[in-house]
Order: structure tokens, then C-alpha cells, then sequence
């Protein structure tokens, strides 16, 4: 006992000194090295690869004795061929037919409505109710193939094809049969059925149907066609697609086909077959490596984010200080006057093609010739509105529109010579003979163009003209300034 009681002893003490010794090293590592920085996300192009299907049926060994033994498909080894080469290129994201599934699996999906479908067409179907069991088969077919479970589920889907023909077979319409027989043999070509399970008349009407398939098999995707290939596209929210098939007889060498599908890259584009391979089988290994070079020849040549033509950012804002000059095209002066001064201006790029600004000037007047101003005064002027504009690699124009609002420091004019001679006088001078307007308020337009002269600076001209609706007289005597500006200007995002 007390030998154990020792060793538990010195079993603690050495679990302890290893506990010290981890947070010794993990308080000396640096903190840096305790968080990896977090890689910058890559762009991916989303690519399905689709079931690879072998299509090689033999019509004799379709009903066999006993259970066939499992063997390696070679359709879906291509496929994986191509998946391989796929998940190798960091701006794809490989996408498979059964990631589709997320998200679907509760008590309404999609699949569970359709196997509900098929557990009722199989009970119509033993009760001789055929008329109700054709119909709740055909909704469970119509409903797969909406929803794409030829590709998910297809042991599912050929099952609603395999009683869709025993009913066609009981209602004595062969024909009707044969067709979907053929659509069993598309959705699972390497099914196979215990012999003596069917009569023999339904024996002889699926192998019919499989030679039939082995002579009219054309070589094609598993989807059917462009336009639901385009569809399903839609739906996994991809751009292009890849699928593998083999086709003949197994007598016969066969067919390797591979082909890839994509979205064209024009706006509003379809899809359109972007690249195709075939040849004879030999084995395994040669049809694997036609696969992988028929798809790393279309990555080679399709447009991944990295290769897109994208035009260069625009510049979010504009800054500016110019020189000012204005003059007011209607006074209470004899002659118009001159008001000279500087400006700045922001303008920020909400979107492309519009865009909000304010300005901001100061103004100094000159004297007019004929004395009417009984002093200099400075203006103030703000304008704040919203605008239109288009950019271009050498600069851009714009149209602003906005509100205008005038300060007037000690504006005083008078046409009387009483009062400019003795403007303290009121009986020389009557106080109705002086103007003195302190504020406006009205609207403003202005047209510009910025020229890029290196880098982020450019040249600002920009000319206006407004117009005023409100005053602290009545009458408004100063009215629809006109202004030019030239200067310089900062763009930056």
C-alpha cells in the first residue's frame, strides 16, 4: 500500500511540472503567435460537378440470379477526376449536387414530399388502383425533376420511373413503358433486378427498353438539356458545370465524353457549352487523365475573378480651393461691380452618377465706376445641394444644383449724391435713398469639369449662376449672381 500511495505521489508531482512547464511556455510564447492572422478571403467561382454516369448497359445481365457483387463505378471515379483538378484551383468552389441538401431536410422538404408520393403510388399501385397510382407517380416525378433529385437522389427517382412503367404496363399501354423504362435506365444505368421478380412479359418489356436505350443513347449531360442546366445552375448558384459520361455497349470500347457548361459572361447571357472532350475507352487511367486535361484546359481559358477585366475604382471625394470672381447681374448701382475672392468645395460620390456637395466662398467688392457703393463689403456665400456627374479617366463633369444662401457684411449703395456726400443727414439724405440687403436666400446651378494632372490632383473650373427669391428687403435689389472659378482639387477615396 504504501509503495502505491508513493508512485500516485510521484505521478501528481510529475503531471504538476508539466502543467507548470506548459503555462511557462505558453506565457513566453510572443502574442503575435498566439492568433494567426486570418487570410484575406480569395474570390471563388462556384463550379458543379455533376454524378459521372456509365451508360455502357448491358441489356442481358440486367436481371441476374443472385445479388451482383459491388464493384467500382467507373463514371463516378471520372467525376471525381474532375473534382480533383477542380479543388486544386483556389479561385473555384467545388460544388456538389448533394451540398444542396442543406437546409431541405426538415419535415417539408422537398424529398420527403416526393417519397411520400412514391410510398402512395406503390400502394395504388398493389391495390390495382392504377389510374390514382399514375397520378401520384407522375406528380412525384414532375416534382424530382424540379427540384433536381435525378442528381441527389437517383436511387429515389428511379424507383418513381420503375412503377410509373409497371403501371403503363398494367393499363396494356407498352409504348408509354418503354419510355419510362428508358428514364430508369438515365437515372441509375447500373441498376440491376433480381430474375424472376417481374413476369416475364415485364422481364421482356425492361430489356427491350435497355437494348433500345444501348442503340438510341445519345451522348449528353445528366441534366437534359441547356435550358434546365441552366436552371439548376440558379439554384447552386453557380456559373459553369462538368460532367462525365460513358456511352456504348460493353462489347464495345465505349465513349469517354466530357463536357463543361457555363453562363456566358455577357450581361444577361445563357448558358453555353464552353468546352468538350471524347474519345475511345481504353482504361481507367487514360479516360482519368482526358478528364483532368479537358478541365484544367477550360481553367486554363475561362475567366476566374482573378482574370476579370474590372474597371478601376473611382474616387468617392473631391476637394478643391480655387480663386473666385463674381458679379451680380442685377443691382441697385448704376453699373455692375465686381466681387473677387477664393473658394472651397467638397463633393462626395454617393453613387455612380450622383453625388452631394456644399461650397463655401468669400468675397471682397470692388468700387463701381460711378461711386454707387458708399463702401466695400465682403460675401459670404454657401451653397449645398446634390448633382450629377460622369467620370472618366481624365477627369470628369458634373451638374450641381442646390440651395444658395448669401451674407452681405455692411452692403450700403445709393444713387443720390446727398447721400454720398452727407450721409449722416437725414434731412439730405432720406434713409429710403440707401440700400443696405444683409442675407439671400435662393437656388443655384453650376456646371464643372475636373482634369486629372498626375495622381489624385486635378484642375477645378467650374461656372454657375443663381438666383435669389428671399431678402431682408422686399424687393430683392441684389439678384442672380454669376460666378467662375479655377483652382486645384484633391480626389481621394
Amino acid at each position: 500500500m504504501t509503495t502505491r500511495r508513493a508512485v500516485l505521489a510521484r505521478r501528481a508531482r510529475g503531471g504538476a511540472s508539466a502543467l507548470l512547464v506548459l503555462l511557462a511556455a505558453a506565457w513566453a510564447l510572443p502574442a503575435g503567435a498566439a492568433e494567426s492572422p486570418m487570410a484575406p478571403a480569395v474570390p471563388k467561382r462556384r463550379v458543379v460537378v455533376l454524378p459521372g454516369r456509365d451508360y455502357r448497359i448491358d441489356p442481358d445481365r440486367l436481371f441476374t440470379e443472385s445479388e451482383p457483387a459491388a464493384s467500382p463505378d467507373p463514371g463516378a471515379a471520372l467525376a471525381e477526376a474532375a473534382a480533383s483538378v477542380l479543388a486544386g484551383e483556389p479561385e473555384v468552389a467545388l460544388v456538389r449536387p448533394k451540398d444542396l441538401r442543406s437546409g431541405t431536410e426538415g419535415v417539408e422538404s422537398p424529398e420527403l414530399v416526393v417519397r411520400g408520393l412514391l410510398h402512395l403510388g406503390q400502394e395504388r399501385y398493389r391495390d390495382i388502383r392504377i389510374p390514382d397510382a399514375l397520378v401520384a407517380l407522375e406528380q412525384g416525378i414532375s416534382a424530382a425533376r424540379r427540384v433536381f433529385l435525378d442528381l441527389v437522389s437517383p436511387d429515389l427517382v428511379s424507383d418513381l420511373y420503375l412503377y410509373q412503367g409497371l403501371c403503363y404496363l398494367e393499363q396494356g399501354q407498352p409504348a408509354m413503358a418503354h419510355v419510362a423504362f428508358k428514364n430508369l435506365l438515365m437515372a441509375t444505368p447500373r441498376r440491376t433486378f433480381r430474375k424472376g421478380y417481374f413476369p416475364p412479359a415485364t422481364e421482356t418489356a425492361m430489356r427491350t427498353a435497355a437494348e433500345d436505350f444501348v442503340r438510341t443513347m445519345t451522348r449528353d449531360n445528366p441534366l437534359g438539356g441547356m435550358g434546365r442546366a441552366e436552371t439548376f445552375l440558379k439554384l447552386a448558384k453557380a456559373t459553369a458545370a462538368v460532367s462525365v459520361s460513358l456511352s456504348g455497349s460493353p462489347g464495345e470500347k465505349g465513349m469517354v465524353d466530357v463536357r463543361v457548361v457555363e453562363v456566358a459572361r455577357q450581361p444577361g447571357g445563357h448558358l453555353a457549352l464552353a468546352a468538350r472532350a471524347e474519345s475511345e475507352w481504353k482504361d481507367a487511367e487514360t479516360a482519368a487523365d482526358l478528364v483532368s486535361r479537358a478541365v484544367s484546359g477550360w481553367l486554363a481559358c475561362t475567366t476566374l475573378p482573378s482574370r476579370e477585366a474590372s474597371e478601376p475604382a473611382m474616387p468617392r471625394f473631391y476637394l478643391d480651393t480655387s480663386g473666385a470672381y463674381s458679379v451680380f447681374l442685377r443691382v441697385p448701382t448704376r453699373r455692375i461691380f465686381s466681387n473677387a475672392g477664393f473658394g472651397i468645395g467638397l463633393s462626395w460620390q454617393a453613387m455612380k452618377g450622383l453625388d452631394v456637395f456644399a461650397r463655401l466662398n468669400l468675397l471682397n467688392a470692388f468700387e463701381d465706376p460711378y461711386g454707387d457703393l458708399v463702401k466695400q463689403f465682403w460675401t459670404v456665400r454657401g451653397l449645398l445641394g446634390v448633382g450629377y456627374s460622369m467620370q472618366w479617366k481624365w477627369g470628369r463633369v458634373f451638374l450641381h444644383t442646390g440651395f444658395a444662401f448669401d451674407y452681405l457684411s455692411g452692403f450700403e449703395s445709393t444713387t443720390d449724391p446727398n447721400c454720398k456726400f452727407w450721409p449722416g443727414d437725414e434731412e439730405r439724405c432720406s434713409a429710403s435713398n440707401v440700400r443696405r440687403p444683409r442675407y439671400l436666400f435662393g437656388m443655384a446651378v453650376t456646371l464643372g469639369l475636373n482634369v486629372n494632372l498626375g495622381g489624385p490632383i486635378f484642375l477645378a473650373f467650374q461656372t454657375g449662376v443663381g438666383t435669389y427669391f428671399l431678402s431682408n428687403e422686399a424687393d430683392t435689389p441684389l439678384n442672380f449672381p454669376f460666378s467662375l472659378e479655377l483652382g486645384l482639387g484633391f480626389k481621394f477615396d
